[in-house]
């Protein structure tokens, strides 16, 4: 649900990022991330990268802070393999 969570750390050069939940999550609960950018209509494209996140065994509780580093376990490939964060394009930016 929108809210959820936040993303509070991006290394753009190595397209790692960290993110945490507001809500607590239950074991199996698929987040998914991508560069594709925002349109406001919560769509996903195929032409660019998306990425998964899986919550691990027992869940996670409302404030853990998860890091993704490039290739790491907890986070499996779902379209063209990679992401590439940059500085412009790859943010929303009609909030208040």
């Amino acid at each position: 649900m929108e809210g959820d969570l936040a993303i509070i750390g991006l290394d753009s050069p190595d397209e790692d990022f960290s993110f945490t939940v507001f809500v607590s999550l239950d074991a199996g609960t698929t987040i998914y991330f991508t560069d594709e950018e925002a349109d406001g209509d919560y769509t996903i494209a195929t032409t660019e990268g998306t990425i998964m996140y899986t919550a691990p065994a027992g869940g996670l509780v409302a404030g853990t802070v998860i890091t993704r580093v490039i290739n790491s376990a907890e986070f499996t490939i779902t379209s063209d393999g990679n992401i590439s964060l940059s500085n412009t394009g790859d943010h929303r930016t009609d909030r208040k």
